[in-house]
């Protein structure tokens, strides 16, 4: 029998997904590999993902996109931004990792807010990366495709509002305004990396390294340091999609946890064994899982699976 092209059918998911409306609840995320990762995803000023990571002093990031090839004039578009609800737009506390304003980047920390004195207008439909230094209140940066768009003033400017706590979660494609997203965004996102800056080492720890992917044909963000998919917290509509840059095959360590999120009877096939840096086998609903003669080994711990609330595990052989 002749197989189809693995190509093929990875074409076939990304014109469902185009096709199809995102059924997830708001802001789901999962813990799976995903399908297939993408060139890119693409908003159109309606999706967006939170992060889960609070806007404070301390981030950095580094972000790889291109706002949308339509005039930019007018436009108050955010990818990666947080700020307080106040009635007041002085009295507003901002943390603006990725912004634009008009065509051009705009920075946010405090209250202070501006178009950065080097800063170099975008242009639509252009991919660019923005890298922002929120570490420390003496190192505030923002740098436009390799060039620091801050001056000595910029840096002062902000340096007075001090250390910024938002108690707000960072918002991709949307600003978090007070738990709610404002001046969703438009364009494409590529890759996005959040950094914490290690106050014992000095070193930036990886916090998000998300890639734009494909799973059971919803579009989202998989992120390689947590193992988790996110989807858009709009559940009725879905991220456009770029091409496929590579499939991906799941260790069977991970796809047995796969099965075991589904639920139901699982029977294994072969001996299956973790790897370096797999976590505990994790049951959150009701499973039978059918060794079928078959061992399972965790780094030679007895203690293979973790039962989460609402778990429910027997076992058979």
């Amino acid at each position: 029998m002749k197989m189809p092209h693995i190509r093929s059918i990875f074409a076939a998911m990304i014109a469902a997904a185009v096709a199809a409306s995102a059924t997830c609840a708001r802001g789901e995320q999962i813990t799976a590999e995903p399908d297939a990762l993408l060139d890119y995803i693409e908003a159109t000023g309606s999706q967006y993902i939170d992060t889960g990571v609070n806007a404070e002093t301390g981030l950095k990031a580094s972000v790889d996109f291109a706002w949308a090839d339509e005039d930019l004039g007018g436009v108050d578009w955010s990818l990666l931004d947080a700020c307080t609800a106040a009635s007041s737009n002085n009295n507003r506390s901002r943390f603006f990792m990725c912004h634009m304003l008009n065509g051009k980047p705009y920075f946010g920390y405090g209250k202070q807010r501006k178009n950065p004195a080097g800063a170099v207008p975008f242009v639509r439909g252009e991919r660019c990366e923005i890298i922002t230094d929120m570490s420390s209140t003496n190192s505030l940066e923002l740098t436009q495709n390799g060039l620091n768009t801050f001056d000595a003033t910029d840096r002062e400017t902000f340096a007075t509002n001090g250390n910024v706590n938002l108690h707000l979660n960072l918002f991709v494609f949307a600003t978090n305004q007070g738990g709610s997203p404002s001046w969703k965004g438009k364009g494409k996102l590529y890759e996005l990396k959040i950094f914490r800056k290690n106050a014992t080492t000095d070193e930036f720890d990886l916090l998000r390294h998300y890639l734009p992917c494909i799973k059971d044909n919803r579009a989202g963000l998989y992120d390689k340091v947590n193992g988790t998919i996110s989807f858009s917290a709009v559940s009725s509509t879905n991220f456009i999609v770029g091409s496929v840059t590579n499939t991906v095959t799941p260790t069977p360590w991970k796809a047995l946890q796969e099965q075991l999120n589904e639920g139901g009877t699982v029977t294994l096939t072969n001996d299956v064994t973790a790897a370096d840096g797999d976590a505990m086998l994790t049951v959150t609903n009701a499973v039978t899982l059918d060794l079928n003669g078959h061992t399972i080994a965790f780094n030679g711990s007895k203690e293979v699976f973790h039962v989460g609330t609402g778990g429910d595990l027997t076992l058979t052989n």
